[in-house]
């Protein structure tokens, strides 16, 4: 019987440990070596490109045309490639981001007492439930209900757009794989299916 080796005792390793000690480990690695902070610069970050305007030295040229004393010069910015979605709350890679990946609902969830007539906590102490994270969530899925597709909680959602970052600059440069256009949003709700824009004139 072959032994294991240390990477297969690594890979194990990695796979026990929660997403709390791997990002530990990787900030301690990428402080200790340059090698590794650029490989994982690699996979964690994004560089754009953005132009700003260049005073140029005056010359004879320049004098004659105003218009010439200045030049555009292209500078780099990193950013992170993985942000949370405001709206699904869900970790997103922006480069794969387009107006599909946003499935979820717009509206809110409430429980259905007509499901539970035999609870008592449900019947005396409706407030005391958070029907986000209760328990009879997983039980009953049906007992709980989507205010805005009187869907159940586990059914799919009902508005389809791109992730929205939590801190998505007012540009939407994180929103629709880096698109100046604003997002269409389908809404699954509505009987023809059309598309809605949120685009400001």
């Amino acid at each position: 019987m072959s032994s294991k080796t240390d990477t297969d005792l690594l890979s194990q390793a990695t796979d026990k440990a929660n997403a709390e000690v791997l990002q530990s480990v990787l900030k301690s690695l990428c402080k200790a070596s340059e090698e590794c902070r650029k490989e994982a610069s690699k996979h964690l970050l994004l560089s754009t490109s953005t132009r700003t305007a260049e005073k140029r030295k005056p010359d004879d040229s320049s004098a004659k045309s105003p218009s010439t004393s200045k030049k555009q010069k292209a500078e780099e910015t990193l950013t992170s490639r993985y942000e949370k979605c405001i709206t699904c709350k869900q970790v997103f890679d922006i480069e794969a981001n387009d107006d599909n990946a946003c499935v979820t609902h717009e509206g809110y969830l409430e429980m259905d007492p007509e499901c539970f007539p035999d609870d008592d906590q449900v019947t005396y102490e409706p407030s005391s439930i958070d029907p986000y994270t209760d328990w009879r969530r997983k039980e009953w899925p049906e007992g709980f209900i989507w205010q805005c597709c009187d869907r159940a909680c586990n059914e799919e959602g009902c508005l389809v757009q791109a992730h929205i970052a939590a801190d998505a600059p007012k540009s939407r440069a994180a929103q629709g794989s880096w698109s100046r256009k604003a997002p269409a949003v389908i809404d699954l709700c509505s009987s023809d299916g059309e598309e809605v824009s949120d685009e400001e004139d």
